[in-house]
């Protein structure tokens, strides 16, 4: 198990270091609890505030927002997992999500 806050190693870096684990992720800031469950690096899961993402393609999009949270702590739990909803390598997930990141950019005005 290891732990931290995020003012002090950002989200990206956390799941970067993630790449070939197996546990839960868990992400807590202000407003909301986010659970990533991870399969050998792979997201098979995710929940926000208790319910389950169950459509993969909206996956990137929460990982786009989550990359931009500055305070929170995250805690991850090496064990099984939720069983698999879907199977989403963390660098695919990261590369997407910074892809939507730069969509939103590209759309401010």
């Amino acid at each position: 198990m290891f732990y931290g806050d995020l003012d002090d190693l950002p989200i990206s870096d956390v799941l970067g270091g993630l790449e070939r684990r197996t546990g839960t992720l868990i992400v807590t800031t202000r407003s909301v609890r986010i659970e990533i469950y991870l399969d050998n690096g792979a997201a098979c899961s995710v929940a926000i505030g208790g319910r389950v993402v169950t459509k993969a393609h909206l996956v990137p999009k929460l990982l786009a927002k989550l990359l931009g949270v500055k305070q929170g702590s995250f805690l991850f739990a090496s064990g099984e997992v939720r069983p698999e909803r879907y199977r989403l390598p963390l660098p695919w997930l990261l590369i997407e999500a910074a892809g939507a990141i730069g969509e939103g950019a590209a759309a401010s005005p």
